[in-house]
């Protein structure tokens, strides 16, 4: 599987070869770095981002959590409650914006989670509102500028809200 993320220099590129190990390509597939996870491991991680400071966040769909990394791939935490609003049921793309928050698509409950970048929950956004007919199967994020782009695969759209969760 192959990722990447539009911040930082050191990893940008990334294949994950095992689940405890990151791989860091080039741009023509040559391996220029590798991040050891330790003996804990990935749970079947998806997509990782990472912020300025250099923290890396790794998603582990099976595990239902996002792991948190330093810069020199220390594990510093994990978002994803065991129960309540901060659960999460197969977390897929993440994605940050220029300010470190984080955008989480939550295939499990139809959502997207935003995250400070400490990993605390902020907000959650995709349910159905009286402007909105709501995520179904969000698949992808991004952020350009101040608009969150969500595609759903179930519905075959691109779906635009605003940095708060705003249906624009």
């Amino acid at each position: 599987m192959a990722l990447s993320t539009l911040h930082g220099d050191r990893f940008r590129d990334f294949a994950f070869a095992a689940a405890d190990l990151l791989v860091s390509t080039d741009a023509n597939g040559r391996i220029v770095d590798t991040l050891n996870a330790g003996s804990a491991g990935f749970d079947r991680p998806f997509a990782c981002a990472r912020l300025d400071d250099g923290t890396l966040f790794v998603t582990e769909f099976q595990a239902d959590r996002i792991a948190h990394l330093s810069p020199d791939g220390r594990v510093l935490g994990y978002s994803g409650d065991a129960s309540g609003p901060g659960r999460l049921s197969g977390p897929q793309y993440i994605t940050a914006d220029a300010d470190g928050f984080l955008y989480v698509s939550d295939v499990g409950f139809s959502r997207v989670v935003k995250y400070a970048r400490d990993g605390s929950m902020l907000l959650s956004f995709g349910a159905r509102n009286p402007t909105f007919d709501g995520l179904s199967l969000p698949t992808g994020v991004a952020v350009v500028g101040d608009v969150v782009y969500v595609a759903d695969a179930a519905l075959k759209a691109i779906f635009s809200f605003d940095r708060y969760g705003n249906y624009l």
